[in-house]
């Protein structure tokens, strides 16, 4: 419990839990979801008998509320200023509407966004019944971003992969299509946890073979994120990352300094290049109906080349190219 906001066990499936509030009485207007709730020497108890609802969140007089367009921001720094809160996390409202519209197809039961910075999560979560996102609050995608500002500034080319906001948008997209791919589900395996840039400093390429890579999983939730971003990226950015995917993967020994999400591994490079192929051929609407299915059919397994290219003839009616 902190600031009145609460996000306990992000990672954990639990059957049931009780939580002591000591120096409290019933009087106070506790907002719960408890099944059972009793009080004992200004010791108030909560008892969930079944699984509780994640997550759960009660805002306090300590945060700060804040508007940008129909969503809301829930943010107990108070050092965070209204133009950064609509730099930093007015993104998310545009990926949100971009989300809905291409595949969610609208099936909400909010229209209005709400964001709320919360302590003790790692990655995030989006509650897709709320319209909720649930972001850490020492969020390294956001103080990565804020550092990389002058080392993009250093690149004098028009080159659109030199805009800080646009790969932070980018990245936003990235982030948000793997929140909602993975649900109430824990997947840390395929969130993003900050700027995918370590390896590109190296001047090599990682191991293809990693079964921690998840190649086509991977490859078809990047791609995606790529989509979701072009509204605000344009789509000169996105022609651009395409292409030096396919550079990278053609002269793997030049890296010029691109943080773009597993930029680092040729055959992610690759695939991505032939989904790009596929987006071209059969159009925005085949492309998210498949993605859809992939998702129901799959989760977050990750199948062979193989098997995807026999889905994608499948789902599609064209090889992938």
């Amino acid at each position: 419990m902190r600031d009145g906001n609460w996000h306990p066990f992000p990672g954990c499936v639990i059957d049931s839990l009780e939580v002591s509030l000591n120096g409290y009485e019933l009087d106070n207007n506790i907002i719960h979801t408890a099944d059972r709730i009793s009080e004992s020497n200004k010791t108030i108890v909560l008892n969930w008998d079944t699984p509780p609802p994640l997550p759960l969140f009660v805002p306090s007089q300590d945060q700060k509320l804040s508007e940008y367009g129909e969503s809301q921001f829930l943010i107990a720094d108070s050092r965070i200023s209204e133009n950064e809160i609509e730099r930093l996390y007015g993104v998310y409202s545009e990926i949100v509407t971009q989300l809905k519209q291409r595949v969610l197809q609208n099936n909400q039961t909010n229209d209005s966004l709400q964001i709320a910075l919360i302590p003790m999560t790692k990655y995030g979560r989006y509650d897709l019944l709320s319209n909720t996102i649930f972001l850490p609050e020492k969020d390294s995608v956001i103080y990565n971003f804020q550092s990389d500002i002058k080392r993009f500034q250093d690149y004098q080319n028009s080159s659109e992969l030199n805009n800080p906001d646009s790969f932070y948008s980018r990245w936003i997209a990235e982030r948000m299509i793997r929140m909602w791919w993975c649900g109430l589900d824990f997947c840390p395996d395929i969130q993003v946890k900050r700027y995918d840039i370590s390896a590109l400093t190296t001047k090599r390429m990682f191991d293809d073979s990693d079964p921690d890579v998840k190649p086509v999983l991977n490859s078809l939730l990047s791609y995606s994120a790529l989509q979701l971003a072009e509204p605000l990226v344009g789509s000169e950015f996105l022609v651009e990352e395409i292409e030096h995917r396919r550079l990278l993967v053609e002269a793997q020994d030049e890296f010029p300094f691109r943080p773009i999400a597993f930029g680092y591994y040729s055959n992610i490079n690759e695939l991505m290049v032939r989904l790009d192929g596929l987006w071209e051929t059969i159009g925005e609407d085949a492309y998210w109906d498949m993605v859809n299915t992939y998702r129901d059919s799959y989760g977050d397994t990750s199948i062979s080349l193989y098997d995807f290219e026999k889905f994608i003839k499948q789902e599609t009616g064209v090889d992938l190219p």
